[in-house]
């Protein structure tokens, strides 16, 4: 669905992406609008852009936890 799923920073910084088409698949089936998911996706990305901005040392740590592992 987006950049973030995965709560990585797979991005670079300040940089969000929703994938459309994975979108509409996302909301079939859901009791509301695809307008609403989108807002919904979108938040969800800058809350998460938001994190990585405001916790400088976060990014860094967790890509190296992963290497590590």
């Amino acid at each position: 669905l987006s950049v973030s799923d995965i709560g990585l920073p797979l991005a670079a910084a300040g940089r969000a992406a929703v994938v459309p088409a994975n979108l509409a698949t996302f909301a079939e089936g859901l009791d509301v609008s695809a307008d609403d998911v989108l807002l919904y996706l979108a938040l969800r990305e800058a809350a998460h852009q938001r994190l990585f901005a405001h916790v400088p040392w976060l990014r860094d740590h967790l890509i190296g936890a992963v290497a590590d592992y």
